[in-house]
């Protein structure tokens, strides 16, 4: 007793939370170490009842002080039932505290502390329907919801809530009067954090409690908040938002079938009167809500939602309001439906709408109509029975209205209107029948199908609405069962025609047409297509190149292979198409003396290797499995073709670098495909070949006549670019395929002399890739060419002026593709490389290439990806992107001469430019003066990509753009490089002058002014550009300036 009344008197003096948590200890020693002691309290071990705090309070219960009176006796117990557990509490102490509780919610000075104290008693388990009954009595009786604050008033809810969770059978025995009550509590409520308390409550009293008697009351207090318009302030410390209201009030609003008769009438009104925002509203919470209160609505309600939802259907404000009108129109018939007997029933209000928009379609070429099949389509979703009957009704009206001679004016619109609705049903009736049970219920189109055929047969002749009959067609051939083999043949013959090389008209029709021939051939009959469609396309393609002269049988083979290479997706045409194409690369690849011939030849070659990669490319997308099956009757033919005529055949077109790039392509598409097994037998077959010339394994025959060394220094430029059909496939090999066969350091060596020597771009490309891929997915065994070859060509070339230019150049390229091979996996060696890059950067020599070679570092390519198993690991390149700015910022600043810090702004700005905006955006105030400086390059590639990193930051517009500072420099340095005589390169212009169109919207109107006049006068000039493109940005710029105000 003695202890408790010194807490107490303590706790009354100091107002402490420290003697708070000793009374709940009962161990002053352990007063700071509260958190590993919380089951340890002075009430669990004895020491202090709760008996002894009560009588410790009472000498502060008879003070005429309101404060003392509330602290003392209240506010302290409250706060240590708070923290007390519940096996400190027996079935009398619950009664009584109960009891103390409630008496207190008549004193004004004690509502506050009794409220707080009545949430953790409300939890107890220890409550009998007695205290339960005190609680509700005391709270209607004694609490004044509107003279308590928002906190207090929480306490209410919150206890609610509890007694509803624990207590519920007991609550339902108060009947209305408790009801009543809490509605009278609740009415007024306007805390959103109050709010989401007390619509979770009338949820759960709507859904459990017969709320007939006081059903207008709860009407009352949840449907007078809607639609919530609620606006969290900003930096909410709540984190509620207008949606958490929008879901706790629609949960409420549809809690009860009930609220039917009451709830449809507001939203009437809202619909006709709200502003959009309303509408959205009302539409969403009535596709909720119409489901639960069923045919309730009553027929008179549901035909004056059809008449609203009509208007806004018929005549939209916007497409998000008429989307969700059909929405909520179907959930209302869907319901309706619900309620009629028999599964074949309709509604009447079915058939009164129905009626109406078939009305409508009789004139098609008028708005109502375009609104009439979008709820026609949207009713196809509702049954099976409603389905068939729309779709039967309207595709016959539709009909008769196309064949009506007096209505031929208006075929375009009818057969627009007739293609949507047969791809509506389609694709809704599939749905419909998904189940086992309905797979052989016959499609509501098909009585009508020699109806709908002979509109396509009409309609497919005329040119402005061939599209849409294709479309149609599209879909009755995707309907399972609807046509007969004959049928289909008849299709395809038409529609072959379309997509011929003679059909000149429109590509539109030709890409419908393929869409309309790869979905037949994707329902399983291919054979048709290469009976009837694929003759028709192979045989405009020649067995040698037409002339340059012959530009319309170019066009033809053009259009055929076009046509080919989005046809023959599917299996059994994509053999037809590889067995096809490749025996016409075979044809085209003989040697040939005719050097006036050999441009055409290349030409032609080169488009069927494109077509062969496309289609490649098409089911790699589209994941097609069947592609490995494919690969002996590709690889072997095409490294045949190249690997042959680069060693012992000559005039061959074969050795054009042009045609080995695109066949690199292919070859490439083709190995990503194969499984890794595959793959490793690829990988042993061209080892053999390429490093010991062994061809056998690879294309079938050992070339005898002269030795195939690719990667020796006495190769020829033919040999040398077949390496690129090595590196190919080798980059999208898998980590696991080994390399033994070549050995990694051999072949990286190889790869490094073979460089050196490299005579066109391909050649070097070949160089980059194959080290970068090899590096990355092989790094263990390349490192001993990392620490040993590599750091050799350190010293004795790219540290080494004397050496050769080109080399050095070759060689700061490389360095740079191995140190991104190494980065993106997060290696310990990328440190070492980053180093050696950014100090080569003091080079007089290739200092500038060595900064250019920072755009390599961080960028995305096509070959370090996941697609091609390369090994990458999750923020590499941010991580090493923030390390290594700051450095060359630094090292930057720290520059003496110009010309020693030169290659670091060219790092600088090569680095920003290749990574998202997002990586430095908070750096960008610090990296301004940088980027400003690096506009003095004569580099244009150099000032082209500065322009370019501040056009992306100025289309963020900012109160305080961190571009502002400098807005004079740049509207300079912009007027400067928007000239011809200061940017001789076009894009250079073009990206100036999209600068100043961006600043006024970016950089606020006082900080521009002083410069308007000015920037307007220059700009005059450059309207005269010499090139168009420049002038219609001059334009556009000249426009924002002029009109630029506050």
């Amino acid at each position: 007793m003695d202890l408790a009344g010194r807490y107490v008197r303590s706790w009354i003096a100091s107002s402490k939370d420290d003697e708070l948590q000793k009374t709940v200890q009962s161990k002053p020693d352990f007063i700071h170490q509260a958190i590993h002691w919380n089951a340890i309290s002075g009430l669990s071990n004895g020491e202090i009842k709760l008996l002894d705090i009560v009588k410790a309070l009472g000498e502060y219960l008879t003070s005429e002080e309101d404060y003392l009176r509330s602290k003392g006796r209240v506010d302290f117990l409250s706060s240590v039932l708070e923290r007390c557990p519940e096996s400190q509490f027996n079935r009398q102490s619950a009664r009584v505290l109960v009891s103390f509780y409630c008496s207190k919610l008549d004193d004004h000075e004690t509502v506050t502390p009794a409220l707080k104290g009545l949430v953790p008693l409300s939890k107890l388990s220890l409550l009998t329907s007695t205290e339960v009954e005190e609680i509700v009595s005391a709270m209607f009786q004694h609490v004044k919801m509107r003279a308590l604050v928002q906190t207090e008033r929480f306490h209410v809810f919150t206890v609610f809530d509890i007694l509803l969770g624990r207590h519920r059978q007991t609550l339902k025995s108060l009947g209305l009067p408790f009801l009543q009550g809490f509605v009278a509590l609740a009415e007024g409520e306007k805390d959103p954090r109050n709010l989401l308390l007390a619509f979770k409550i009338d949820k759960d009293l709507l859904e459990n409690f017969d709320v007939t008697p006081v059903l207008e009351d709860f009407y009352n207090v949840t449907f007078c908040y809607f639609p919530i318009t609620f606006r969290p302030p900003p930096n909410d410390p709540y984190g509620i938002t207008s949606e958490h209201l929008k879901d706790s009030l629609t949960a409420c609003l549809k809690a009860t079938p009930a609220f039917a008769l009451l709830g449809i009438p507001l939203f009437l009104e809202k619909l006709n009167a709200g502003s959009p925002a309303t509408k959205k509203d009302t539409l969403q919470t009535m596709s909720q809500c119409i489901p639960v209160y069923g045919t309730r609505i009553g027929a008179e309600n549901a035909r004056k939602l059809w008449t609203n939802l009509k208007l806004e259907i018929f005549q939209p404000i916007d497409e998000t309001l008429q989307e969700l009108s059909l929405e909520a129109l179907q959930v209302l018939i869907d319901t309706l439906q619900a309620g009629e007997p028999g599964e074949g029933g309709i509604n009447p209000l079915t058939e009164t709408i129905c009626s109406e928009c078939i009305k409508s379609l009789r004139e098609p070429e008028k708005a109502p109509a375009q609104g009439s099949i979008k709820v026609l389509c949207s009713l196809l979703s509702i049954s099976r029975s409603v389905a068939s009957h729309v779709a039967s009704q309207a595709a016959t009206t539709l009909v008769e209205v196309f064949h009506t001679p007096d209505e031929v004016s208006s075929r375009p619109a009818t057969s627009t209107l007739l293609s949507e609705l047969v791809a509506q049903t389609h694709i809704r009736w599939s749905k419909l029948t998904t189940d086992s049970t309905s797979k052989d219920v016959e499609s509501p189109l098909a009585p009508l199908k020699e109806d709908l055929l002979g509109v396509a047969r009409i309609s497919i002749q005329d040119r402005t609405i061939r599209k849409t009959t294709l479309t149609m067609l599209e879909s009755l051939v995707l309907t399972p069962q609807l046509l007969s083999t004959e049928e289909l043949r008849v299709i395809i013959q038409k529609v072959t025609e379309f997509i011929s090389p003679d059909f000149v008209e429109d590509d539109e029709t030709r890409d419908a047409s393929i869409v309309l021939l790869s979905a037949i051939a994707n329902t399983g009959r291919s054979s048709l297509l290469a009976e009837l469609s694929l003759p028709v396309l192979f045989e405009a393609l020649p067995d040698r190149a037409p002339a340059v002269s012959a530009v319309e049988e170019r066009i033809r083979y053009w259009r055929s292979l076009t046509s080919l290479g989005k046809l023959c997706l599917a299996s059994e045409l994509f053999e037809i198409f590889i067995i096809r194409l490749t025996t016409k690369l075979d044809l085209l690849c003989q040697p040939d003396d005719l050097s006036s011939h050999r441009e055409p030849t290349v030409a032609y070659t080169h488009a069927i290797l494109m077509t062969i990669a496309s289609a490649l490319s098409s089911k790699i997308d589209q994941r097609h499995t069947d592609l490995p099956k494919y690969a002996d009757r590709l690889l072997p033919p095409l490294y045949k073709l190249f690997v042959v005529s680069s060693s012992v055949e000559e005039n061959s077109i074969a050795s054009d670098t042009r045609l080995v790039e695109e066949c690199s392509r292919v070859i490439g598409l083709m190995s990503e495909a194969l499984p890794t097994d595959r793959q490793q037998r690829l990988s042993s077959a061209l080892c053999d070949a390429y490093m010991s010339g062994n061809t056998l394994d690879l294309i079938g025959v050992s070339i005898s006549d002269a030795k195939f060394q690719p990667f020796s220094t006495n190769a020829d430029a033919a040999q040398r670019n077949t390496v690129a059909l090595f590196s190919a496939a080798l980059v999208t090999f898998d980590k696991k395929v080994s390399l033994a066969t070549a050995g990694v350091e051999s072949l990286l060596n190889a790869v490094l002399t073979w460089g050196f020597l490299s005579s066109n771009h391909l050649q070097e490309r070949t160089a980059y890739r194959l080290a970068t891929a090899i590096v990355n997915k092989w790094t263990s065994d390349a490192e001993p060419f990392l620490k040993g070859s590599l750091e050799e060509q350190w010293s004795s070339r790219l540290t080494n002026s004397g050496a050769l230019l080109s080399e050095r150049k070759y060689l700061v390229q490389l360095w740079a593709w191995i140190t991104k091979a190494l980065l993106v996996q997060n290696h310990p060696l990328t440190t070492r490389f980053s180093d050696g890059l950014i100090s080569l950067l003091r080079d007089k020599q290739i200092g500038e290439d060595a900064g250019k070679a920072f755009s390599i570092l961080c960028s995305k390519d096509d070959l370090l990806t996941k697609r091609l198993h390369a090994v990458i690991r999750v923020l590499a390149v941010q991580r090493y992107f923030d390390n290594v700015l700051p450095r060359l910022v630094e090292e930057t600043n720290a520059g003496g001469a110009e010309s020693m810090s030169w290659p670091h702004l060219v790092a600088i700005t090569s680095l920003i430019h290749s990574v998202p905006r997002g990586m430095y955006f908070t750096k960008l105030s610090s990296l301004i003066t940088l980027l400003i400086r690096a506009l003095e390059s004569p580099d244009t590639k150099i000032r082209n990509m500065v322009i370019e990193i501040l056009l992306i930051n100025l289309k963020e517009p900012s109160e305080d753009h961190p571009m502002s500072s400098y807005a004079s420099t740049i509207t300079r340095a912009m007027l400067k490089n928007c000239t011809v005589a200061e940017a001789t390169n076009p894009s250079v212009r073009i990206a100036a002058l999209k600068v100043l169109n961006a600043l006024p919207d970016a950089v606020r109107y006082d900080i521009l002014h002083p410069y308007k006049a000015q920037t307007i006068k220059e700009l005059g000039k450059v309207v005269d550009d010499p090139k168009r493109a420049v002038r219609e940005e001059a334009v556009l710029a000249r426009t924002k300036w002029f009109t630029m105000s506050k």
